[in-house]
This record gives C-alpha cells, sequence and structure tokens, in this order.
C-alpha cells in the first residue's frame, strides 16, 4: 500500500469511527476493539516510538 493510499484509508476509519461515535475518546476505544491502532499511528510518531518504549520496558522485567 502506498503513502497516499494509507493516509486516504487512515483518514476513511476515523471519519467512519467519529461518525459512530460523538467523541474522539470513544473513536480512540473503537480503534483499540478493532485492533489497528499500529496501522492508524505514523511509523515515526512520538506515540509510536512511546508505545514500543513501554513493550521494551514490561519485556525486560
Amino acid at each position: 500500500m502506498d503513502l497516499q493510499n494509507y493516509l486516504k484509508l487512515k483518514k476513511a476509519l476515523i471519519q467512519e469511527l467519529r461518525e459512530v461515535s460523538s467523541s474522539k475518546e470513544a473513536a480512540r476505544r473503537c480503534i483499540d476493539e478493532m485492533g489497528i491502532r499500529d496501522i492508524l499511528v505514523p511509523i515515526n510518531s512520538s506515540a509510536k516510538k512511546k508505545s514500543k518504549n513501554i513493550a521494551h520496558k514490561d519485556d525486560t522485567k
């Protein structure tokens, strides 16, 4: 999937979830329930890096 199609898919999914739910928080919960957060978070974002750091810390315990 190229970047342009990825961005279109991301925008469409987020828009659909926001229409279904009345708030961004509810949309985030739906995204998490669907298990698609990893494909919606940009690869180089700080949120992605933060989640990797948290996962790595859990592995070292």
